[in-house]
This record gives C-alpha cells, sequence and structure tokens, in this order.
C-alpha cells in the first residue's frame, strides 16, 4: 500500500493543505479499530480527524491535506 507510513513519520509531521497553508502539527496517532485518527495541534487547540485518503493526499513522502473535506471530518 503506497499509503503506509510508520507511527514515528507521521508524529511531528507539519501538515499543510493543497494551497500551501499551514493546517497544523501531528502530535499523536490513535487506533480505535477502524481507522488511524490523526492528533492535530494547530495554534493552541487539538483536533482529530480520521486518516483518509481522499483528505490527506500522499505527495512523496509527505501528507497535503484537502482543507474542504478536512474541516467535515475533524473534530
Amino acid at each position: 500500500d503506497d499509503y503506509e507510513f510508520l507511527i514515528d513519520d507521521l508524529i511531528g509531521m507539519v501538515l499543510y493543505d493543497t494551497d500551501g497553508n499551514l493546517v497544523g502539527q501531528i502530535v499523536d496517532v490513535e487506533n480505535y479499530g477502524a481507522t488511524d485518527n490523526f492528533i492535530i495541534e494547530y495554534d493552541g487547540r487539538t483536533y482529530q480527524a480520521p486518516f483518509l485518503k481522499n483528505v490527506f493526499l500522499k505527495q512523496g513522502d509527505t501528507l497535503v491535506v484537502d482543507r474542504s473535506k478536512y474541516e467535515e471530518v475533524k473534530i
């Protein structure tokens, strides 16, 4: 699977959207069975978002975020 990442590589990853705007930094990865959930810090707040391929787009060794889809799924 070309979307496989080591958790150690994800934690600390800084995320940007497709326009180059900062989304936040992954500070943890949790798994509740169905999918991995990213714990993302941005501007002093913490958000969770499921690791979905249509939200987090792989580009090389990093992920780029589809902002509109991210806003729909983050909590």
